[in-house]
C-alpha cells in the first residue's frame, strides 16, 4: 500500500539507496539479539522493505521501456531475481552452519553496504551523464 506512494514521490535511484541503507542497518541491529519483539519488528521491516523497490523497478520498466519488449524486460528481471534469491538462500545457510545467526548477518549487512556503494556510483555516474547531456544542449 505504501509503495504507490513512494514510487509516485522518489526516483529509483533514491529508492533502492534508501531501502539499502535501511535493510543494512537493520540487519545490524538484528544481529545484536535485542529481544524477541524488536526482532520481530525488526524482521517485519527487512521483510516489507524489498516490496518498495520491486514496486519501484517495475513502475520504471512501466514507464521507460516500449509496451513491446515490457514484459520480456519484466520477466528477465523476475529470473535474475529469483536466481540471486536461489543463490543468496544457499550461500545464506552455509553462513549460518559456519558462523552462527549474528555474525551470519553482520556479513549479510556488509554485502548490503558493498551494494550501497555500487548504487551510489551509479547514481553518481547517471547525474553526471544528464548534467553532460544538459551542457551538450
Amino acid at each position: 500500500m505504501v509503495a504507490g506512494f513512494v514510487c509516485s514521490r522518489f526516483s529509483l535511484g533514491i529508492i533502492a539507496f534508501v531501502t539499502t541503507i535501511a535493510v543494512t542497518f537493520l540487519l545490524f541491529v538484528l544481529s545484536l539479539n535485542i529481544g524477541i519483539i524488536t526482532s520481530i519488528a525488526t524482521f517485519l521491516i527487512i521483510m516489507s522493505l524489498p516490496a518498495i523497490y520491486e514496486t519501484s523497478y517495475e513502475t520504471y520498466i512501466h514507464d521507460n521501456v516500449e509496451s513491446r519488449i515490457r514484459a520480456s524486460c519484466l520477466s528477465f528481471a523476475n529470473l535474475i531475481n529469483s536466481i540471486i534469491i536461489g543463490i543468496s538462500y544457499t550461500v545464506f545457510g552455509g553462513l549460518l552452519e559456519t558462523y552462527g545467526f549474528s555474525v551470519t548477518l553482520i556479513i549479510v549487512a556488509a554485502f548490503c553496504l558493498a551494494g550501497l556503494l555500487g548504487i551510489s556510483a551509479t547514481l553518481l555516474l547517471g547525474g553526471q551523464k544528464s548534467h553532460l547531456k544538459k551542457q551538450e544542449a
